[in-house]
């Protein structure tokens, strides 16, 4: 699983996992990704921190893991 946190509403989304799910996949199919500016990836003890891009097609989507959890940050 993958779970996704909106920081902005307290919403709680849990995602099967499967090989090759990028974050921006996954905030488009949830519809999310409008009002999300940054995430911050918790995975295996570290943070990871990202600005999102605008726009479809953008080049920065890091792929995502089981056990990621991804706060969404407006």
């Amino acid at each position: 699983m993958v779970v996704l946190v909106d920081s902005g509403t307290g919403a709680v989304v849990e995602l099967p996992w499967r090989e090759g799910l990028e974050l921006h996949a996954a905030l488009e199919a949830n519809q999310l990704r409008a009002a999300v500016k940054a995430v911050k990836i918790f995975r295996e003890g570290r943070v990871i921190s990202r600005r999102l891009r605008a726009g479809k097609g953008a080049t920065d989507s890091p792929r995502l893991l089981p056990g990621d959890v991804v706060e969404l940050l407006r």
